[in-house]
């Protein structure tokens, strides 16, 4: 049966349809040779929503939304123009260059969920009836009253309003930020920390000075030109801030600055917002963010524009599930933790503004992996305390607002106890001012949430062996979570092709003795990029100058590359734990390097998890062809034949290359963006007669230095 009449017959007619049951099915790609591109044609009497990331049929109270799988590169769905059938049409498209011999049946997923119903215009009148506060905080609950309750019991709660206070007081006398463009950007973080801060204080202390201090800014934040709507993302931001503090102060305004307020989110959000604008249908943290900054103005101001209301809360009821579907199935956040802390953070303030307002989530928190994902930031952390800070995320773990909503929500305060630790460390020391755009963003949000998560901690509940599962396939191998000096090794598949992702396929991190050894650098500085390429900086493609950046490109991750060959980064690298033994993690590479026939990276973890091995396998190269191993790191190498012995923080790290030669190699980065004592660790490697190269380097902990 062809995928057409297989969705037709299985739960498009209606009769058959069964709530929550997934759909599977394979279907034949229809293949033009010679531009190696393909296409299959689909075809509904259900309402399609298309759009390049999936397509989404949605039918009174069903919805399935359609994705392939697993996810194939230089894929994307499309509508079509209607045919006069009555039925709606659409096609999903591999580009040219992305075919081969494995795409002849492609595999699809129509996963079931049921349809939110946004609130109608009778909603939005109730909702314009009721009082204020209506954003996050729960009616009849004086959280800032519990706050300054429990700061007499609760040492990191007293820690972050100390924080809070000295971060409020500073500001008295710091001017209100002006208008100003960086690059494309116009930075919003400033204005959400002292939104946050200053209103809290207030509200904790009942001190005047703090609510005069922030409508000082928020007049002048009123009086820019714009929100900088072509990078609508910030405008959002914006229209959050406001948007809270109209809700939360709304009584403590005068009518006339209530107005101001209102004023600047429906000129300078609700009514700058296209209604087909990209962000409503972008499957990433774009839409997360930009959807919930409009729900929440529209929330605030519902007495004021209903029908603006109505729009912007339909758009986020119904459309808020596409970006969460990413977290599935036991979420992880394909973009890595930093941007899983931006994303998360606004998808919680989404669900806690549509309880507040509405009663209901609309089936948001249910969403597969939603809350499995606040185990993520714990997992894809080292004993190093680092993170795998894998497309363009950062290694040092701040403070991550969400997983006080997580630890409340679950009732699991094991989920925030290295927060806890975090948490002092940042709230010792007061932020500095007007450098960093991100300081303190979301320091202060937390607080609503941290006064009902237990101050006492549980054991970790996290995996000692995890596998992502998802289109960005990442593994996690340790044999203990207790031990700080344990083996951990994170290691990465997937596509190039992902929202902020590198040409890192196979690439790993790898911690031991506490300290990370093999390190991903992290992402270029987007100015830099964008000032030498524009927006051809986050093109993707095989030819983009995005891979010629070294921390972005193969050359500047921890994988093997091929002398001579231009690595197709568009391929997918499929990554999985061998069933049998989960210590294994195989990387299958052969879809990046066209020089090879196949190509392999396997991870191995010992018994006893004293050492571990990175096997590679490559077949069918031309014989003579050398081949690199790469790795980067901060210590300092010392070469003894195969065996390399690595010294950091007077502790030391033996790998033994089973052939090959070692050397290092010190990258030439932008001088604006430096990485002082940056090492990369080569192993050259050449193809045998038979265009054969198989080796491994075994990693050993060697112990270390009492007298350091």
């Amino acid at each position: 049966m062809s995928f057409l009449a297989a969705i037709s017959t299985i739960f498009l007619g209606g009769a058959a349809l069964t709530n929550g049951v997934d759909v599977v099915c394979s279907a034949s790609l229809a293949v033009d040779e010679a531009k190696k591109s393909g296409e299959i044609s689909f075809a509904t009497d259900w309402p399609a929503d298309v759009h390049w990331f999936g397509a989404y049929l949605r039918k009174g109270k069903d919805r399935y939304s359609i994705h392939p799988e697993p996810f194939v590169s230089g894929s994307y769905f499309a509508p079509e123009k209607p045919h006069g059938d009555g039925l709606n049409h659409f096609k999903f498209i591999v580009k040219p260059g992305f075919v081969d011999d494995s795409m002849a049946q492609v595999r699809f997923r129509a996963r079931h969920a049921k349809n939110p119903t946004p609130p109608d215009a009778d909603a939005i009148a109730a909702l314009g009836r009721k009082a204020h506060p209506r954003l996050m905080l729960k009616s009849g609950d004086d959280v800032f009253a519990r706050i300054k309750g429990a700061t007499a019991t609760n040492e990191l709660l007293a820690a972050a309003v100390r924080h809070m206070k000295v971060f409020s007081d500073k500001l008295l006398d710091e001017p209100p930020v002006e208008y100003r463009l960086d690059g494309r950007r116009l930075w919003s973080q400033h204005c959400t920390a002292r939104t946050f801060g200053l209103a809290q204080m207030y509200k904790i202390s009942g001190d005047r000075r703090y609510l005069d201090r922030l409508e000082r800014e928020l007049r002048v934040v009123a009086a820019y030109p714009d929100w900088n709507p072509p990078h609508f993302i910030d405008t959002a931001l914006f229209a959050f801030d406001f948007a809270i503090a109209y809700d939360w102060l709304y009584d403590d305004w005068s009518p006339e600055m209530r107005d101001v307020l209102a004023k600047a989110m429906v000129d300078k959000a609700l009514k700058a917002a296209d209604p087909n604008a990209f962000w409503i249908h972008n499957g990433n943290n774009w839409s997360q963010v930009c959807l919930c900054g409009m729900l929440a103005a529209s929330i605030a101001l519902a007495e004021r524009e209903p029908e603006l209301a109505r729009r912007h809360i339909g758009d986020a009821v119904s459309f808020l599930h596409e970006p969460v579907e990413a977290y599935a199935p036991v979420g992880a956040f394909p973009e890595g933790v930093g941007y899983w802390d931006l994303a998360t953070t606004y998808q919680v303030y989404a669900i806690e503004s549509l309880r507040s307002a509405f009663g209901t989530d609309f089936g948001l928190v249910g969403e597969p992996g939603f809350l499995a994902s606040g185990e993520f930031p714990d997992l894809m952390m080292g004993p190093s305390g680092q993170l795998f800070n894998h497309s363009d995320s950062g290694r040092g773990r701040g403070l991550l607002a969400p997983l006080w909503w997580y630890a409340r929500e679950l009732g699991r305060p094991d989920l925030v106890t290295t927060e806890r630790t975090v948490g002092f460390a940042n709230y010792a020391h007061a932020p500095a001012m007007g450098r960093n755009p991100h300081s303190c963003e979301f320091c202060f949000i937390p607080l609503i949430w941290m006064v009902d998560v237990p101050t006492g901690s549980t054991a970790s509940k996290t995996p000692l062996s995890w596998w992502s599962g998802s289109s960005v396939p990442v593994t996690i191998q340790t044999a203990s979570r207790d031990d700080p000096d344990a083996i951990w090794v994170a290691m990465k598949g997937g596509t190039a092709q992902a929202s902020h992702a590198h040409a890192d396929q196979g690439s790993f991190v790898l911690d031991a003795l506490g300290e990370r050894w093999a390190e991903d650098l992290g992402g270029e500085s987007y100015g830099i990029g964008e000032a030498e390429h524009g927006m051809k900086f986050w093109d993707s493609s095989n030819e983009s100058p995005r891979w010629k950046y070294f921390r972005l490109g193969p050359q500047g991750h921890n994988l093997v590359t091929i002398e001579g060959e231009t690595a197709n980064v568009g391929g997918f690298a499929a990554l999985n734990f061998c069933r049998c033994w989960k210590r294994d993690a195989i990387c299958h590479l052969s879809a990046i390097h066209p020089s090879a026939s196949s190509a392999k990276r396997t991870g191995s973890l010992a018994k006893d998890g004293k050492s571990y091995v990175i096997h590679d396998a490559f077949s069918g190269v031309k014989p003579g062809t050398v081949l690199v191993w790469r790795m980067n790191t901060y210590a300092k190498p010392k070469i003894d034949g195969r065996a390399v012995v690595l010294e950091k923080n007077g502790k030391r790290l033996r790998l033994e290359a089973s052939a090959g030669e070692w050397s290092t190699f010190v990258p030439e980065l932008p001088k604006s963006n430096p990485d002082p004592n940056l090492v990369q660790l080569q192993l050259r490697i050449a193809a045998d007669e038979s265009g054969d190269a198989a080796w491994s380097v075994t990693f050993i902990p060697v112990g270390k230095d009492s007298s350091k």
